[in-house]
């Protein structure tokens, strides 16, 4: 995240979309008031709705890779 909370959900959503096998975030209640990593922790609540979107892509990368998935002809 370089740092900045605000980078966590892209950096996550595209740690995803190139095929992760897991994300390790640091969350805390108030970021403002961790002890250590508090600039660059995600806040607690913020987590599942990053998670929910993270599944979600995870599922359409899973489907599109599919056997059987109706893909493009080659030009």
């Amino acid at each position: 995240s370089s740092g900045e909370r605000e980078m966590v959900p892209y950096l996550a959503r595209a740690a995803v979309a190139a095929g992760c096998d897991a994300l390790f975030l640091e969350v805390h209640p108030r970021p403002e008031e961790a002890l250590s990593d508090g600039p660059n922790a995600l806040r607690l609540d913020d987590l599942p709705a990053l998670l929910r979107v993270c599944l979600r892509i995870r599922e359409a990368i899973t489907i599109a890779n599919a056997p059987g998935y109706p893909r493009p002809a080659h030009a």
